[in-house]
C-alpha cells in the first residue's frame, strides 16, 4: 500500500508534537521559566520560523482584511484563545503532572468527545467509530505498557 500524503504529514505531526514534548519537558526543567514565560517564547520562534513559509507560499501580508470586525474577532480569538491560552494550559498541565501524563488525556479526547455526543447530543456510534477507539485505547495501552524487567 502506497501512503498517501495526508498520512505522511499525520506522521510528521505526530513526530513534531513528542518532539515539542520533550523540548518543553527540558526547557522548563532547565531554564526555571514559568509556564507563561515559555509558551511566550514558543509563539515567538513558532512565528518567526513561520513566516519565511508564509511569504514562500505566496501570501501577501494584507492587514486591510482585519478592517472588518468579524475578521479580527476571529483572529483575536484563534490567536488568543484557542492558541494562546491552549498552550498556556498545556504547558502548566506539562509542568504539574509531566508530558507523558498530559499526552495520555490528549489521546483520550476523541474517547471522551464520542461518549459526550453519544450521551448529550444522542449521536449514533457506528462501527468505524469503535474501531478508532479501540485502536486509541490500544495505542494508549501498548505506550504505558511497563517494560519487563531484564533478567541476567
Amino acid at each position: 500500500m502506497i501512503p498517501t500524503p495526508w498520512a505522511s504529514c499525520s506522521l510528521a505531526a505526530a513526530i513534531c508534537w513528542g518532539g515539542y514534548s520533550v523540548c518543553l519537558e527540558w526547557a522548563q526543567t532547565s531554564s526555571g521559566l514559568s509556564e507563561l514565560q515559555s509558551t511566550r517564547k514558543i509563539f515567538f520562534w513558532g512565528l518567526l520560523f513561520t513566516l519565511p513559509f508564509l511569504w514562500g507560499g505566496g501570501l501577501a501580508p494584507d492587514l486591510t482584511r482585519f478592517a472588518q470586525p468579524t475578521l479580527l474577532g476571529n483572529t483575536l480569538y484563534l490567536g488568543i484563545g484557542a492558541s494562546a491560552l491552549c498552550f498556556l494550559a498545556w504547558n502548566k498541565a506539562s509542568a504539574l503532572i509531566g508530558p507523558v501524563a498530559t499526552n495520555v488525556y490528549l489521546y483520550l479526547m476523541p474517547v471522551i468527545t464520542v461518549a459526550a455526543s453519544a450521551l448529550i447530543l444522542r449521536e449514533p456510534v457506528t462501527a468505524l467509530t469503535l474501531g478508532a477507539i479501540a485502536l486509541i485505547l490500544a495505542g494508549l495501552a501498548l505506550s504505558q505498557r511497563k517494560a519487563p524487567p531484564e533478567s541476567l
